[in-house]
């Protein structure tokens, strides 16, 4: 599957970990909502959507990519290229509020439709 469009909306509050949230249709079919594009002080990762264990207040995802923490380098490619889609996506969205990413926005970030044809799968 090939992702067709991506979607970033950027977390006004500056002193968020979470700094946008993403949403990333595949083959005009499936669409993955709730994805986080993180910052917890040694960069910037994507996080997939999670949901809190009641039970042993873990986080667990709720969607993931098969093999990709294991030594399949088809999961790893599409995990790699997936992640770097996003992360390109939120650099644009940040240029286009016209905020380095740092700084207490006064009007609403742009969000919206972020269609890239050039997505690299």
């Amino acid at each position: 599957m090939k992702p067709t469009e991506i979607r970033v909306n950027l977390v006004k509050k500056s002193d968020s970990k979470i700094k946008a949230f993403a949403n990333v249709t595949f083959d005009e079919l499936l669409v993955v909502k709730g994805i986080r594009v993180m910052d917890t002080g040694n960069g910037l990762w994507v996080a997939m959507p999670s949901e809190k264990n009641i039970k042993d207040n873990k986080f667990y995802e709720n969607v993931y990519i098969l093999n990709a923490r294991e030594d399949c380098s088809a999961g790893q490619e599409f995990s790699q290229k997936l992640n770097a889609a996003i992360l390109r996506k939120y650099q644009e969205a940040i240029g286009e509020s016209g905020d380095g990413g740092g700084k207490q926005r006064s009007a609403p970030p742009k969000s919206g439709n972020i269609v890239d044809d050039g997505v690299p799968f």
